[in-house]
């Protein structure tokens, strides 16, 4: 007989849905087993979020200002120190539908900012471009795959607990035990609070540094499990690993966090764009949390 759990996580690893498709699945579960909190989570993904203190920390994306000089099109503009920070991040509360219509375009996606923060942005230079906040499509692209991550790791939890759903339908003792799981989609996987640049460390902090390796190493073994695992030509496989080994020297030389990050990045990059999409849900999960 089917088992609903183990369809959706087939559905998921398997690419056999589109994101859209999986969380209306999600929801049926969610709905059958009276998960109202996690249903409210799918209602948001489906359909935007309202407010943006209820936006998840996944969501947030790195991007840069440029204004619009009518003459040479997009240029940098020179952001005060002090706000630098909030300008280059934000949360998308966009639903996942327009996510997905924006990762397939094949430029940078660009945001227009008030005109009123543009004219301040302007001000020093003594000119009335419009400003807008720009992004690549990967990252959101890594907004996606972070929806996908926590669905799955939610359907793990499900089954881990024995809550599979048959033809449709999950039976009293299932829905007794769901109430027991955690339904706040933070709870299933590491998050940052708050900017992500504010969350870097500095070579000063020895201790936190010292978390951080012993993290990543962890990490390193399991992305190359993941790589190996993935369907995708041997060229580009081997092509991954030997990016993760440099990855993983870099760590054994002691190289700076955001080196590091930053190389994880890039192999993050390189995994999107040959269709290693479970990995590179691994990697942006991860990265999040450091």
């Amino acid at each position: 007989m089917s088992k609903l759990v183990i369809e959706l996580q087939k559905d998921i690893i398997e690419n056999r849905l589109d994101t859209i498709s999986i969380l209306r699945k999600a929801k049926l579960i969610a709905t059958k087993l009276n998960l109202n909190d996690f249903n409210q989570w799918i209602d948001c993904e489906l359909n935007g979020y309202d407010k943006d203190d209820d936006i998840p920390d996944y969501r947030n994306v790195i991007g840069e200002i440029k204004a619009k000089n009518p003459y040479y099109g997009l240029i940098p503009v020179m952001v005060p120190s002090s706000i630098t920070e909030q300008l280059n991040s934000r949360k998308l509360s966009n639903p996942i539908s327009e996510l997905i219509s924006l990762s397939k375009s094949e430029q940078s996606i660009v945001i227009p900012l008030p005109n009123e923060l543009s004219e301040l942005l302007c001000a020093n230079e003594g000119v009335h471009f419009p400003c807008y906040f720009i992004i690549s499509k990967n990252a959101v692209m890594g907004v996606i795959e972070s929806v996908k991550n926590h669905l799955l790791e939610w359907c793990l939890k499900l089954e881990n607990d024995d809550i599979l759903g048959e033809e449709y339908e999950f039976n009293e003792a299932e829905k007794e035990k769901a109430k027991l799981i955690p339904q706040q989609v933070n709870y299933y996987g590491p998050v940052v609070t708050g900017n992500v640049n504010s969350s870097q460390l500095t070579s000063g902090s020895n201790n936190s540094n010292n978390l951080i390796y012993n993290d990543i190493n962890k990490m390193i073994d399991e992305i190359k499990k993941s790589i190996e695992t993935e369907k995708i030509s041997d060229k580009d496989k081997n092509e991954a690993l030997e990016i993760l080994e440099e990855i993983d020297n870099s760590i054994k030389s002691n190289k700076k966090t955001s080196i590091i990050k930053a190389a994880l990045n890039g192999l993050k990059d390189f995994l999107i764009n040959v269709g290693a999409n479970i990995t590179v849900a691994y990697i942006t999960e991860k990265l999040n949390g450091f």
